[in-house]
This record gives structure tokens, C-alpha cells and sequence, in this order.
């Protein structure tokens, strides 16, 4: 039992002792590695920026399996064309909530580091070598798209073939024949990865082949090479009953925009350079990055290119490559044959006063590379803003824990068996949800990309509760639409050009006179069909509204959140703006400061869509001290608006002499409509 054990085992050890030492130390930096993901993507989720589009659908992918019955025939859809994993993590969907999907997630996609190690070990690099390179994944920035946007099947993949690989190497062939079928399974058409491994491996094995050839590798790498091949080809066959075509299924068609050598070049150069463009050297490896590759040139999708392709998930279809092409090479690589070329002369004398062999100068060298690059281009980067390379936060601002609270609040007070809610983007926490079968795959609607996009929505289609929209495969299909659902800070909604935005349609709701306000609070809004009570939730908008110098077409600067004005002629605009409001009523005050030795006077008019409803006047006396001067003004605001254009104020000068700053808006809103 013991030896049977230890021959289990033994890759564990690798039959070296100072192993254990780095396994843990790797273990560690693993640990800390995924509870700052962790954070990451929690961080996203609690300030509502995670996405129907993915994580909503996941979490429903999950859910499907343990609460309803499919046929055989949308089983085998599930499986061969979208994927395997949901059945796999449908237990999670049992726990509820969104959260520890997340943390899964990030649990498998940086555990590749793990049998990364083991590789290594297995072609004879050090175990220190081993340790390096297997840091070195957890600081290559191209991966860190995978885990923030939200959560995908193809996230899976790198860990599921590099373990399937480890376990080939150390010969547990039916474990890793296992594996390497929910490989080919995770998404299509990632199959071809598994499919080109068991073609590469027959290819070697009959080219080397003698009279002591193992005949059980041959039929291992048989069923391997026919079942992933199998798989591709049923999967495309059955992608049809879905209304998919084969190549959306990976947005390579999403967009029509011109092909530029100039993108795809810059995009290896940056995907390769923090490696050293290693993996481009290895005869086994290099093989693998043709998919990806071809993809790039054929794609008309900017999501493929630098710098979008950094903060979504397809980099997953190249990554393990890269590292397994890495290890190769280092492992074939020696002091006489290969040498990195250091241009820089001070540089090159202190790389080549470290005391140790090229190949360890080379692992360093990258590590220290990704190191460098991480702090431009990883989104925990204390150096990553807005303006940086990579917009990782390009939906600021984001909303606050309490608004995330409130739409856990609302979207638990919508039934779950009712499988229509109009929602924004941004708000997956409207899933999981009873699906509607159908011709056309009708299932809940929410608004967002690919589809299905909603129709110009009248009052009509209000009142009689059939709202017409486009489902795949351009279907007009009509829904019944019981509930709706928003924020006013961040409505992410995919709106394409010439439809209507949620709000529209949420206003078209409430003027129908057949949808109430069933829950509003700080921000966030719910309707229900046929509601007629006060709202269940009800938590006042209190808010305070900063500005910018881009809001104003004559200050002189902005300072400490302030726009200053300073001898402004007379009739002059100094300020027009406004914000986004919900059915209620509110008082706007409007703070300003004074400087000593300022006259004069400044008027704020308020416009309620496109019409003066109020005016009011501040005038200033020569000063010999700073002065604070609000101007407030209550108004009854009956529509769903996100549009600044509909409530908004001006502020002018009527002659003015001196200095004076405008703060910004405190927005208090005093009633609900009901």
C-alpha cells in the first residue's frame, strides 16, 4: 500500500527534498495571489460593475442543470457547443449568490501555476527555475483580463490542459484522458488544442517508434485524437439548432471594422516581449499559437487587439502555450547554445557580474520583465488609472456597496419563476431565472449585446404587455414584461444605435399607467405591472454633485473640486449642466464662494425639458471676505430620466467684477411619485 502510494505520489516530490521547500513557498504566493483576485472581483461586483453579460449568464448556465429538465437534444447543445463546465459547477448554484462563483473562478485560473511547477521538474529544470517560472505566471499581465471580466467557460481552459498535460507526462494516462476530454468539451471550438496535442504526439510516436513501443500510448492518443475531433465536428453540426453562427460563438465576427497589420503587430509584441519571445522557439509548443493567430488576422473584432484583448477573457486560448513553450525551451537550452543579448552597456556588466548560469540570468531576467510590466499594465497597480495603457476602470464612477445592497434588495422582491425582467447590464443579480423555451431560444430578456435588442416600445405595447424585440437569429419574438429594473449612476445597458435606452422604455412603462414604482432607493428604481402601493422600498436620493472644468465653457480653473470664474462679462455662460433623476420630489442646492473685492451678479435658471420653470439671483457686494452663497430650488420631476438634458440649470453672469467659485449640487430628494 505504501510503495503503491509513493508511486502515486511521486511527482509530487520529484525525488528531490529542497521541493517541498518550493512547493510551499509557491503554494504561499498562490494563497495571496488569489485572495487579491479575489478582492478584485468582488471589488467589481460590490460597486456594480460586474455584467449580465457574463457573469448573469453564467451564474444561469450553473443553474440550469439542477432545476430543469432539458431534452436530449439541448443536453447535447449544452455540452458539445457552449460547454461542459456548467455541469461541473452546478452544485455551486445550490450555495446562491454571485459571489462564490468569482472566487472559484479565480481559485482555477491561477492554480495553473501549480502543475506549471511540475512540468518543469519533469524536464530537469531546477526547482528553483521552477519556482520562478511558475511566479512568472502569476505576474503576466495578459492573464489578468481573464479574471476581471466577470466570469467565462474559456477561463477554465488553461488549467484544465495543463494538468491534463502533467498528468500525461507522468503517466496516468486514463486520468489524463479524462481531463483532456472536458478540455475539448469547455468551449467550442477549443477542442482543436486537444485535437493538434494528440496529432503531434501520434505524429512523434510513429516517427520514433521501434520494437519496444508502448501500444497502450498508441490507442490512448487513438480515442484522444478521435474523440476531440468528434467533438468539433458534432459540436459546429449542432451549433445550428441554436441559431448560432460557428464564428460568433467566439466574436470573431462582431464587428466589421477594417483589418490593421499595425494592431496585430503591436499586440504579439506586447503579448511575447514580457517572455522574451521564447515560446516562438519551441518545435513542440509554437504549433498551439497558430489558432490564435490566424484568428487575429481574420478578425474584424477590436477585442482581439491591444489594448481591449488585456481585459477580456480570449488571451485564455493562448496563455497555456506560452508558458508550456517557455518551459520547453529552457529545459532544451544550455550555456553553450543560447545566450541573452543585453543591449545597454551598464547594464549588460552588472547582468554579467551575477554569479550563475545563463539559463537562471534568462528566468530572472523575465521575471524581473513582468515585474516592470505588471506595474503598467495590472489593474491592482497603484499606477493604473484612467488614463492608463490599459483602461481597467474605464465605467467610472463606479457605484457605491450601498447601491450594490439595494439591487440585492430589489432583485430579490422580483419572483424567480417570472422569466422577463428589463435590466441593465450591470446588473447580473437579476439571474438566475426560470428560462422560457422556444423556437428562437426566448429566454429572459435583458438588455444588452448580442441580443436580443428591444424594438421602438410604445405606449400600446405598454398597455397590452407584448414588447417586441429581436431574438437570435433576427426573430421578432413578443414578450410579456412584468418587471423592470435600473440605477440612475451607471446604466450599462448595450443600447445599439437608433434603439431605446431601458429608461426610455421604463418611462414609456410608468406613463402606460399600468406599471408602479415597487421599490427606490438611493439611486436604483423598480417597476412591477400592476403595482398601486407605495413603494416597499424606499430609501431618499442624497447625493452631492461635483464638477468639472470640461462642464464649463468660460472658468479659469478648477481647484479643489471648484470651477473659479474671475471678470466675466456680462450675458456670459459660466456654467450648464444637470444629472439624472427618478420619478419624485427634489430640492437642489447650488453651493458657491466669494472672494473679498467681488460685485456684482450671477443668475441660475433652472430648465425643465427645454422650458425655464425657475430663476433665481445671487448679488454679491464688495466683500472684504470670502462668502458662501447657496441658491436652492424644489422641483417635481414625473419621468424616469437619465437624460442631463431634461433637468438641468445655467448659470450667467449679469456683470460681474472679482472672483467666484461654483462647488457643485447637493440633490436631496424630499418625496417619492406614487
Amino acid at each position: 500500500m505504501n510503495s503503491t502510494l509513493s508511486r502515486k505520489l511521486r511527482f509530487l516530490f520529484c525525488n528531490d527534498k529542497r521541493d517541498i521547500r518550493y512547493i510551499s513557498i509557491l503554494v504561499v504566493v498562490y494563497i495571496v495571489n488569489v485572495a487579491g483576485w479575489s478582492y478584485l472581483a468582488l471589488f467589481r461586483l460590490y460597486h456594480v460593475y460586474s455584467a449580465v453579460f457574463d457573469l448573469g449568464t453564467f451564474a444561469e448556465s450553473i443553474w440550469l442543470p439542477l432545476h430543469t429538465n432539458p431534452t436530449f437534444k439541448v443536453l447535447l447543445y449544452n455540452i458539445f457547443y457552449v460547454s461542459i463546465i456548467p455541469y461541473f459547477l452546478s452544485p455551486l448554484s445550490l450555495f446562491g449568490g454571485l459571489k462564490i462563483i468569482l472566487i472559484v473562478q479565480t481559485f482555477f485560473i491561477w492554480a495553473t501555476a501549480l502543475p506549471l511547477y511540475f512540468i518543469s521538474r519533469k524536464f530537469n529544470i531546477s526547482p528553483v527555475l521552477s519556482l520562478l517560472i511558475s511566479i512568472s505566471y502569476f505576474l503576466y499581465f495578459p492573464i489578468a483580463g481573464i479574471n476581471w471580466f466577470d466570469v467565462h467557460n474559456q477561463a477554465f481552459f488553461p488549467f484544465f490542459f495543463v494538468i491534463s498535460y502533467m498528468l500525461y507526462l507522468y503517466g496516468y494516462r486514463k486520468a489524463s484522458l479524462t481531463f483532456f476530454m472536458i478540455t475539448a468539451l469547455i468551449k467550442w471550438p477549443y477542442g482543436i488544442f486537444v485535437a493538434l496535442f494528440a496529432f503531434y504526439e501520434l505524429v512523434s510516436y510513429i516517427y520514433k517508434r521501434n520494437k519496444n513501443a508502448d501500444n497502450k500510448k498508441l490507442i490512448y492518443l487513438l480515442m484522444l485524437f478521435v474523440f476531440s475531433v468528434s467533438a468539433l465536428i458534432f459540436g459546429y453540426s449542432i451549433s445550428f439548432i441554436g441559431g448560432h453562427v460557428s464564428a460568433s460563438l467566439i466574436h470573431a465576427n462582431a464587428s466589421t471594422g477594417a483589418y490593421q497589420l499595425g494592431s496585430v503587430s503591436i499586440t504579439f509584441v506586447m503579448i511575447l516581449a514580457p517572455l522574451f519571445f521564447l515560446p516562438l522557439f519551441s518545435k513542440r509548443w509554437i504549433l498551439f499559437l497558430i489558432p490564435f493567430s490566424a484568428l487575429m488576422f481574420i478578425a474584424r473584432n477590436p477585442i482581439y487587439f491591444f489594448p481591449d484583448i488585456y481585459t477580456d477573457q480570449y488571451l485564455s486560448m493562448l496563455v497555456p502555450f506560452l508558458f508550456l513553450g517557455l518551459i520547453d525551451v529552457i529545459s532544451r537550452r544550455n550555456d553553450a547554445d543560447y545566450k541573452l543579448t543585453i543591449p545597454q552597456k551598464r547594464l549588460r556588466k552588472i547582468y554579467n557580474r551575477v554569479r550563475t548560469n545563463q539559463t537562471t540570468k534568462t528566468v530572472l531576467s523575465i521575471l524581473i520583465f513582468l515585474v516592470l510590466f505588471s506595474l503598467v499594465f495590472q489593474p491592482w497597480s497603484p499606477y493604473v488609472n484612467d488614463n492608463g495603457y490599459i483602461n481597467w476602470y474605464r465605467d467610472n464612477p463606479y457605484d457605491n456597496f450601498n447601491t450594490y445592497t439595494y439591487l440585492k434588495e430589489e432583485t430579490g422582491m422580483i419572483p424567480r419563476s417570472n422569466p422577463y425582467v428589463l435590466a441593465p447590464n450591470n446588473i447580473p443579480e437579476v439571474y438566475p431565472r426560470a428560462l422560457v423555451g422556444g423556437p428562437y431560444h426566448v429566454g429572459q430578456f435583458v438588455m444588452g449585446a448580442p441580443s436580443p435588442v428591444f424594438l421602438n416600445i410604445t405606449l400600446r405595447d405598454a398597455v397590452n404587455n407584448t414588447f417586441p424585440f429581436i431574438a437570435s437569429g433576427g426573430h421578432i419574438v413578443y414578450v410579456p414584461m412584468d418587471y423592470a429594473i435600473s440605477t440612475i449612476t451607471n446604466a450599462v445597458s448595450f443600447v445599439k444605435s437608433g434603439y431605446q435606452s431601458i429608461v426610455q422604455i421604463m418611462d414609456i412603462m410608468l406613463l402606460s399607467g399600468k406599471y408602479g414604482i415597487m421599490a427606490e432607493a438611493n439611486g436604483t428604481i423598480a417597476l412591477e405591472r400592476n403595482y398601486t402601493y407605495p413603494p416597499a422600498l424606499y430609501i431618499p436620493m442624497n447625493r452631492y454633485i461635483g464638477v468639472t472644468l470640461g462642464d464649463s465653457p468660460t472658468a479659469n480653473i478648477a481647484k479643489s473640486n471648484s470651477l473659479i470664474f474671475s471678470n466675466i462679462s456680462a450675458g456670459s455662460t459660466l456654467w450648464y449642466g444637470g444629472t439624472n433623476y427618478y420619478p419624485g420630489t427634489y430640492n437642489d442646492t447650488l453651493n458657491f464662494i466669494s472672494y473679498p473685492e467681488s460685485y456684482g451678479n450671477i443668475s441660475v435658471t433652472v430648465m425643465l425639458n427645454g422650458t425655464d420653470v425657475s430663476e433665481k439671483y445671487i448679488n454679491i457686494h464688495n466683500n472684504l471676505a470670502k462668502e458662501c452663497h447657496d441658491i436652492s430650488f424644489n422641483q417635481v420631476i414625473n419621468n424616469i430620466n437619465l437624460n442631463t438634458g431634461y433637468y438641468y440649470f445655467i448659470i450667467k453672469s449679469n456683470g460681474f467684477t472679482g472672483k467666484i467659485a461654483f462647488k457643485g449640487i447637493n440633490e436631496k430628494e424630499v418625496s417619492y411619485k406614487w
